[in-house]
């Protein structure tokens, strides 16, 4: 299952391209989510409350049941955040409740691979300069220099969450003290943090079915 990836630096926008496969797990999740709980009527509520941010639930759910009707689209990098963090609300409440998420997780993977974060204007140090090659994955470095380059982010080279999640667990404890590194830090977790809280109630839920299972 692949997904094409295409970002426009220009508006923040991200056009996708798969083939069925996707576009039937698309359209699977935008139905199983209304089974557990309505992000409309949870907005609407918020709404009525003064709360903002849950508005983002109701957005999500829109853009998955068009990714869920085409096997191509384009939208903004924001409403695939939105639904990021929608399927990640899902397994959040499923995974409390221990009932089976189904394919949420693949949902989940899909999205963060997809769904690019926004970055303000920063000065980096070199990679050279603030990372320890012995104790940074390549990987890491890599995305930390892509990162920095302007010019590779005026073609496109913007990280999406996946890549802001595992950048951030590489550079949490970096102590560096340079203020555009701790602000790169900041956004890198404040971004990835729905999926990294779906990623630990997975994890929970299915170490403690290993146990379950082992007790048998």
């Amino acid at each position: 299952m692949k997904i094409q990836i295409q970002y426009h630096p220009e508006n923040h926008h991200v056009t996708v391209q798969y083939g069925s496969p996707i576009r039937r797990l698309f359209k699977k999740t935008s139905e199983t989510i209304p089974e557990v709980f309505s992000p409309e009527a949870y907005a609407q509520v918020c709404r009525e409350a003064g709360e903002m941010g849950p508005h983002e639930l109701a957005r999500g759910v829109q853009l998955l049941r068009q990714l869920g009707n085409s096997r191509a689209i384009t939208a903004s990098g924001e409403e695939f955040n939105f639904s990021l963090s929608l399927v990640a609300w899902t397994i959040l409440l499923l995974a409390g409740s221990k009932r089976p998420t189904g394919a949420l997780p693949v949902a989940l993977t899909a999205l963060a691979f997809t769904a690019p974060i926004s970055l303000p204007e920063m000065q980096l140090p070199e990679a050279k300069d603030v990372l320890d090659k012995d104790s940074i994955s390549p990987e890491a470095w890599l995305a930390y220099e892509e990162i920095r380059s302007v010019e590779a982010r005026k073609v496109g080279a913007i990280p999406v969450v996946k890549t802001a999640h595992y950048l951030w667990k590489e550079l949490q404890h970096n102590g560096s003290p340079h203020p555009d590194f701790r602000t790169l830090v900041s956004v890198l977790e404040t971004s990835s943090v729905m999926y990294r809280r779906a990623l630990d109630a997975l994890r929970i839920a299915n170490h403690e079915e290993s146990k379950k299972e082992g007790g048998r």
